[in-house]
């Protein structure tokens, strides 16, 4: 979620406390957005391919110690592009998710602490999720790798509890099979620095 979208602060210098900076960054093709979990008789995997891309990100923030904080960072997931490989289930995880009412979730990036320009897979994400207009905190771990000079991969891998955001896990067969409350969230994000 993450989130999250830090990795951008590798490839420019450590910035005076007071300094506040502001880039764009640009969300490229090789993004990937993941929903898994289990039911009472199977599993299911529900993804978005693109269906966020080449979307641009405003990243704001300051550099207090060792704790980067951000300001109106965010970035948006179209729950209606989820492709589950099933139009049953597809069907029954945009019901789930209250697409039609809530068409986007949202992830905020709020800070980084114990921020180290040097090994930011150390790091934690105090971000903010917005689900079916339910917003909850989490600090989430991620992984980040930097492809070139202006190009990052972030990798975060998170789960999450559907009850948290007042969700109720579908059913069929009259309640006989269940999908569990817990979710797995798995987000593949490459981005590039918008160049002025």
């Amino acid at each position: 979620m993450t989130r999250l979208i830090s990795f951008f602060l590798l490839s420019i210098p450590l910035v005076a406390q007071s300094q506040t900076v502001r880039q764009t960054m640009i969300i490229e093709d090789e993004s990937t957005f993941r929903i898994s979990g289990k039911s009472s008789v199977n599993s299911f995997d529900c993804q978005i391919v693109q269906g966020f891309c080449g979307e641009s990100v405003d990243v704001c923030y300051n550099l207090q110690a060792t704790t980067v904080k951000f300001d109106n960072t965010k970035f948006s997931i179209p729950v209606n592009q989820f492709d589950c490989g099933s139009n049953f289930i597809t069907r029954d995880m945009k019901k789930t998710l209250k697409a039609e009412e809530y068409p986007f979730m949202q992830f905020e990036l709020l800070s980084i602490i114990n921020f180290d320009n040097l090994n930011c897979n150390n790091s934690k994400a105090e971000t903010l999720v917005t689900i079916a207009g339910v917003t909850n905190r989490y600090l989430l771990n991620y992984d980040i790798s930097q492809l070139d000079e202006d190009t990052f991969k972030i990798k975060l891998n998170s789960t999450f509890d559907i009850n948290d955001f007042n969700l109720n896990p579908p059913s069929a067969l009259m309640g006989l099979i269940k999908v569990d409350k817990t979710i797995d969230v798995s987000l593949s994000l490459q981005t590039r620095i918008e160049q002025p």
